[in-house]
């Protein structure tokens, strides 16, 4: 098994936690229950390692060309990427729900990002 497939099954797998985290924070949201809150932090916590072993994995893992022979969609896609990495860090350490409007809005916005870098990510991949 090659290292792309490897990179390819913790892409699959960070983008199923994300959609258990979200799952699971909206039933919280619902419900109040203890279990779903439960639920969400850990899957949180999950996704946290997930994404954290996936930068490194694609990092030391696959060459990279210059950065002057790159394509445009790599230009979209690093934004993309980092505006992501950086809002889910601050939902997990600076707006961790006690504050549910900010929360909220700002998980949808992770969401909508990690949707776009997931995208944009795929297509960079399957080119390699």
């Amino acid at each position: 098994m090659g290292v792309e497939a490897v990179i390819a099954m913790m892409v699959a797998a960070l983008a199923f936690m994300m959609g258990y985290v979200a799952y699971y924070g909206r039933q919280h949201r619902l419900t109040g229950g203890r279990f779903e809150l439960q639920s969400h932090r850990g899957g949180v916590s999950c996704a946290m390692w997930l994404m954290a072993l996936t930068i490194v994995l694609l990092e030391t893992g696959l060459p990279h060309p210059p950065l002057g022979q790159r394509s445009a969609l790599f230009w979209v896609h690093l934004p993309l990427a980092a505006s992501f990495l950086l809002l889910f860090l601050a939902l997990r350490f600076r707006y961790t729900g006690l504050r549910t409007r900010r929360h909220r809005n700002l998980a949808y916005a992770c969401l909508t990002l990690f949707v776009l870098a997931l995208a944009t990510g795929s297509v960079l991949l399957a080119g390699k």
